[in-house]
């Protein structure tokens, strides 16, 4: 997969992969290649500009799934729809009845709890959003709301010149908690740099 940001760019992007398939003497079956389209079926999902989503097909398979009446057809929608699990907000609370008569003692048919969130999942793969793309101020704002309003801010930042730690998100997260993130060589004693010389 190729994404390029303009048309030019991506002229210049599939040229120099081509180039260097030719140069390696590897070669593309152009039956199974797409040029220059804007979304595509990519490891069962759609990839596109707006970002990632379900298959339509496999939407139409979710709705048309029966109830399972057996362990096999149980595990079968399990693993499909943990396949997805990523689109539905709180899935593992959603699938809680469903996975309990995975366990040898339980037998189905499912109950009427069961029964309920097998349709309420079936639901909310039918209705699932699309997973937009993240960018590294929408990272620091999730990172500020799930880690540090649980474990308090740090009152300093300590790191090597690792790429990690110069990055855009780590920019960005020391601008949004007002704090200078301090860098450090191997040889300083703060950074306990015995242990970095030796990594």
């Amino acid at each position: 997969m190729v994404f390029s940001k303009s048309e030019e760019e991506h002229v210049t992007h599939v040229s120099t992969v081509l180039s260097r398939l030719r140069a390696n003497n590897l070669f593309a079956k152009a039956s199974k290649c797409l040029f220059y389209v804007s979304s595509v079926e990519y490891l069962c999902y759609v990839v596109s500009s707006e970002g990632l989503k379900m298959d339509q097909a496999k939407v139409q398979q979710i709705l048309n799934w029966k109830p399972p009446r057996n362990l096999k057809a149980l595990q079968s929608f399990l693993v499909f729809a943990n396949l997805y699990h990523c689109f539905i907000k709180n899935y593992s609370k959603k699938i809680s009845s469903l996975t309990s008569f995975l366990k040898k003692d339980s037998c189905l048919p499912l109950n009427e709890e069961a029964l309920s969130q097998f349709h309420q999942l079936k639901e909310a793969f039918t209705t699932a959003p699309i997973l937009s793309h993240f960018t590294s101020l929408d990272l620091a704002h999730s990172f500020i709301k799930n880690i540090v309003s649980k474990h308090g801010l740090p009152s300093r930042i300590v790191s090597d010149r690792g790429s990690l730690f110069v990055s855009s998100f780590w920019t960005n997260l020391c601008q949004k908690l007002k704090i200078s993130g301090d860098l450090s060589t191997a040889y300083h004693p703060e950074a306990n740099g015995q242990t970095e010389r030796v990594n």
